[in-house]
């Protein structure tokens, strides 16, 4: 939510106020997140696999 605000300072800052742009931008930045969200989720199968614990999800 940080990088969202900062991303939205940084376009207002500069006058590009094109929310296509933005919206464009923000979208991409999201799926990337979620992305890196699914291969740590993974990894932390991966984790309380070996440990024989539940996931926490």
């Amino acid at each position: 939510m940080v990088y969202l605000t900062i991303l939205s300072i940084n376009i207002i800052s500069h006058g590009k106020l094109n929310f296509g742009l933005y919206i464009s931008s923000v979208a991409k930045q999201l799926r990337s997140l979620e992305s890196e969200m699914k291969n740590t989720d993974a990894e932390l199968t991966e984790f309380c696999k070996e440990l024989n614990i539940d996931t926490p999800f």
